[in-house]
């Protein structure tokens, strides 16, 4: 470890902070612990800071500098900011500002983030009063030069107000107040993608909570003194302080690799800090998702840790003090009762010798409703050992889970209590390999240990109804599930071949199939858990990236589910993985195309195939719809050439209003050589844009530039030909922001930008370059996957499919669309779905004879010069 002797003079700033920040670097670099390099850089800043003090003037009479929060803690990272007190007494004269003037001026000169409080003894007094965090700030002060009898006048007229105990108790409560109002900004869950890890669950913040009702409650600054107050064990305390240790390393190499202070482990930063902290790339797991892991499992401990200490400290203060007040203890059996609402143990030996009761417990939380004192916590984390491998394979145990999972409304609260105290992977072993496992993607917010766990819990929204209003149909379907067990298992097993690597549809269909049969499910039970396991995927990508329009493709869906249950079952349990994905994964009009997959495939599965007769009922019947709604709008020639002229597949999905609309439009042509609607779908919540008129090659290519020029994203484009050469082009759209479009001035401009390209008064190309900077079209500052085109030309009788992935940016569907212009390749069906960053664009392409695409040499052209495009 470097001395202070190994550095220059600090009164010669610049090369002290040179060659500082260099040794800070390289013991970073090599790996130095934590606590040895926050405090090294403490004590580098402390010498600088007492050197311009003294070199500031020589009366330290009425003044005293000393460090607070974070720095006052010896805790400084790499980028921290740094807070000073400065304690006067007297006035403040034009000297005394002169020289905070000159111990701040360099500081600041230098890039320092400086926090500064000028104040008196008795202003901290009153300020710490009236604001907790200034409270909080000054118990973390420690001197650092001038006139130490101030400094010490201010601790003990300070600390002495921690006598009082109605001033305490207000500390406590306060501080209890701030807590959750931090919590709730940024998030109860540690699982998160790009967690922070100072303020957020289980990181640096929930650490110094601890450290200062510590100092509240027992009046000191160690932690040590935790064990001999029985607050923590020794054991505990080491866990905690090997957590801290990590998180500072994190911080630290965090703050190095951005080159500022940032406590946002954002995607951009986590593969080099997970490669500076010597974290490798595996068979099984990405280096970076190992270091995640290893970090939600700190934070766990750290969140756990913290929690009891801070709930066992506040407990004593109520018993003192009767903090809070709660309903008296109510027995529930003969070794339960509840206590200040939660469940408490009256036999302290239970588990030790009815070991049953590590799951019996759970049970009884989830009828009773109440979460578990900080006693049960800590007799079944002391009690892990004796969930062995007979305790698993126990069918008694399997029974009693399987109860717990026939209850799913009310099962959420007891599977995240299951999982916090490792009870969940301790019973399920193929589970463990999914703790803290992180998905490096921009998609997924949490772990999939986490998100598996949030999914059973969307299940239950499902069954209790939450999403009534605005899901109806998951939630009719949902409700009528009559094997809820076996769903909610399979819910939380979805993911479970994520724990074995890559492909994790495939491995995990023996691991749902074993875990299946230990816990006592039927082999039915457990061949419907391995084809919901092999088929979790499949309703996403065809209803978010195929053209649902395709008799054939529901065709082969409908015949895959087997049987209506099972793709029941797959329905809910496809709306509650996507919807556990992030709060912003399961928009309206995804849950649309998920709902039309599943009804298309249902009425299928009870009504029969799809047969050139049924068609053909489908037509006639919208045709006599349609000549009804009419009424004397029409004439019935006008309608009947509509229905002659159409493809067959546009009467797929149209209703009988919507025709009518269109018919309209037609007749508009009369009078216009393009005719344009719009409209917003409210149940969708897109945007809708309709136009009709004379077909061209580079119709949807120019539709894309004017689109992409006026910042609007299409989701799905369904182009229409009719007999006569006309193109009815239906497009559903969002505005950049992700909204539906509600400015009509925009309407009006988006409309007359469409009418002019497309009657050739301006030039698509043109409208691009005008309105998007060259910068609008550089990629997001994100990770960026590799770019992907792949084509399928067995997907459907009529179409060639090419899916295209690559990294998002404006005007990227328009430059595609081009280029496929240019190789003589027309666009029927377009899907786009965009994940964060991340596009998969789907085109469904015929060539100039409207055949699909056979030619190996012209597939290959194409596919490089997308490939180019994306790139």
């Amino acid at each position: 470890m470097m001395k202070q002797n190994d550095l220059p003079d600090p009164s010669d700033i610049g090369p002290y902070l040179k060659k500082s920040r260099a040794l800070l670097d390289q013991l970073i670099v090599d790996a130095t612990p934590a606590q040895q390099v926050v405090a090294w850089w403490t004590a580098v800043i402390d010498r600088l800071l007492i050197d311009l003090f003294k070199r500031a003037g020589e009366d330290f009479s009425s003044l005293a500098i000393a460090a607070q929060g974070g720095y006052g803690r010896q805790e400084l990272c790499y980028h921290s900011d740094i807070d000073l007190l400065f304690l006067y007494s007297g006035s403040k004269t034009k000297s005394f500002e002169d020289k905070i003037k000159k111990v701040l001026y360099p500081l600041w000169d230098h890039g320092f983030d400086i926090g500064v409080a000028v104040r008196t003894v008795g202003e901290c007094i009153r300020m710490s009063k009236e604001d907790v965090t200034i409270l909080s700030s000054l118990m973390d002060t420690r001197f650092l030069a001038g006139n130490r009898s101030l400094f010490e006048k201010f601790e003990r007229d300070f600390w002495k107000c921690f006598k009082s105990k109605r001033f305490k108790n207000a500390f406590l409560e306060r501080k209890a107040a701030e807590n959750k109002e931090r919590s709730d900004k940024y998030g109860t869950s540690i699982y998160l993608l790009e967690p922070n890890l100072k303020e957020g669950k289980g990181g640096l913040r929930d650490y110094h909570y601890l450290h200062w009702v510590t100092q509240a409650v027992l009046g000191t600054k160690w932690l040590e003194t935790m064990i001999a107050a029985d607050v923590l064990t020794a054991e505990e305390l080491k866990t905690l302080k090997e957590a801290l240790a990590f998180l500072w390393s994190v911080r630290n190499q965090l703050h190095r690799v951005a080159g500022r202070r940032s406590d946002q482990l954002l995607l951009e930063f986590q593969e080099k800090v997970a490669q500076a902290m010597g974290f490798q790339d595996s068979e099984k797991i990405l280096a970076t998702e190992d270091f995640l892991r290893t970090y939600y499992r700190h934070t766990a401990e750290c969140s756990k840790i913290t929690a009891k200490g801070i709930q066992k400290l506040t407990k004593a203060k109520r018993e003192t003090f009767r903090l809070f007040s709660g309903p008296a203890p109510k027995k529930i059996d003969s070794y339960f009762h509840s206590d200040q609402g939660k469940l408490a143990l009256l036999k302290p030996t239970l588990f030790e010798e009815e070991p049953d009761y590590l799951l019996k417990v759970f049970l009884l939380m989830q009828q009773e409703g109440i979460e578990f004192d900080q006693k049960i916590r800590d007799k079944i984390t002391e009690n892990l050992g004796r969930i062995d491998e007979a305790f698993q394979e126990n069918p008694e145990m399997g029974a009693l889970f399987r109860q717990l999972f026939s209850q799913p409304a009310t099962l959420l609260p007891v599977l995240q209590a299951m999982h916090e105290l490792r009870v969940l992977d301790r019973f399920l072993p193929e589970f463990h390999n999914l703790m803290f496992r992180a998905q490096h993607d921009v998609y997924h917010l949490y772990t999939v240990d986490a998100h598996s766990i949030f999914a059973v819990g969307e299940f239950g929204k499902l069954i209790r109804g939450d999403y009534q209003e605005n899901y109806p149909t998951p939630t009719a379907v949902a409700q009528n599930i009559k094997r809820k067990e076996l769903l909610a298992f399979a819910i939380l097993y979805h993911d479970i071949g994520k724990g074995e690597g890559s492909g994790h549809v495939k491995k995990g269909a023996p691991l749902i199939r074993e875990a299946g049969l230990r816990l006592g499910f039927s082999e039915a039970d457990v061949d419907a858990l391995e084809f919901l396991e092999l088929s979790h995927l499949m309703m996403t990508h065809l209803a978010f990236r195929r053209d649902l329009d395709d008799p054939s493709l529901i065709r082969h869906f409908a015949r895959a589910m087997q049987n209506e249950e099972l793709l029941e079952y797959l329905y809910v349990l496809t709306f509650c993985d996507v919807n556990a994905v992030s709060p912003d994964a399961l928009t309206d009009w995804k849950e649309t195309l998920l709902e039309y997959l599943f009804l298309k495939a249902h009425a299928l599965l009870s009504k029969g195939d799809f047969t050139k007769k049924r068609i053909e009922e489908v037509r006639n019947k919208l045709h006599g719809e349609v000549r009804l709604l009419a009424k004397d709008e029409l004439t019935d020639e006008s309608i009947d050439s509509f229905f002659q002229e159409m493809p067959p597949r546009y009467f797929l999905t149209a209703e009988a209003v919507t025709i009518l609309d269109h018919i309209q439009m037609r007749q508009g042509l009369q009078k216009d050589p393009i005719v344009i609607r719009h409209r917003n779908l409210e149940k969708e919540k897109l945007s809708a844009w309709t136009l009709y008129g004379p077909n061209s090659p580079e119709l949807f290519s120019k539709i894309c530039g004017v689109m992409a020029a006026n910042s609007m994203n299409i989701f799905e484009a369904q182009l229409n030909e009719t007999k006569t050469g006309e193109m009815l082009v239906i497009l559903k759209v969002l505005t950049a922001q992700g909204k539906i479009l509600e400015d009509k001035k925009k309407w009006e401009q988006i409309a007359s930008d469409l009418r002019d390209v497309l009657t050739s008064k301006q030039r698509v190309e043109n409208l691009v370059t005008e309105k998007l900077r060259p910068s609008f079209f550089k990629p997001k500052q994100a990770r960026k996957f590799p770019g992907k085109v792949q084509i399928d030309n067995d997907l459907s009788p009529f179409y060639t499919v090419i899916d295209v992935y690559a990294h998002d940016r404006i005007g990227l569907l328009y430059q595609i669309t081009s280029k496929l212009n240019e190789l003589g390749v027309y666009v029927d069906i377009s899907k786009i779905a965009t994940k964060v960053d991340q596009v998969s664009d789907v085109f469904y392409i015929r060539d100039i004879f409207k055949h699909k695409i056979t030619s190996k040499e012209k597939l290959e052209k194409i596919r490089s010069a997308l490939f180019e495009v994306i790139e």
